[in-house]
């Protein structure tokens, strides 16, 4: 029995007009850039021996969660929702509480 880490951040489409679609993609692939680089920073602080894979993609952030992490196999994830107790935004938890109904893996959520 083998273990990995993968690390995944989903970036949210900004929902716009037609005509402003090309400053909304400027602005995901800046959001994308960036997850980039603090998952590559997370990845260096684990302290784990278990190999480590990182991505960031786009789209709806629980219904992207939710394909991600199907269980095939011998793979069986668990997933951890992070939170960042300054974020803003929605109400504390929609988030989580539509991921967790409509995952098929584990939960756990995290607040720094």
């Amino acid at each position: 029995f083998a273990s990995s880490v993968e690390l995944v951040h989903v970036v949210r489409d900004l929902p716009v007009l037609e005509r402003w679609r090309p400053h909304a993609e400027a602005a995901t692939n800046e959001r994308v850039d960036l997850a980039r680089r603090e998952l590559a920073q997370v990845a260096g602080n684990l302290p784990t021996q278990a190999p480590i894979t990182s991505r960031v993609e786009t789209g709806p952030i629980p219904e992207r969660l939710a394909e991600i992490a199907v269980p095939w196999g011998a793979r069986q994830p668990l997933l951890v929702l992070g939170k960042r107790a300054a974020d803003r935004g929605g109400a504390p938890g929609a988030l989580a509480y539509r991921v967790l109904t409509i995952s098929r893996a584990p939960v756990l959520m995290h607040v720094a």
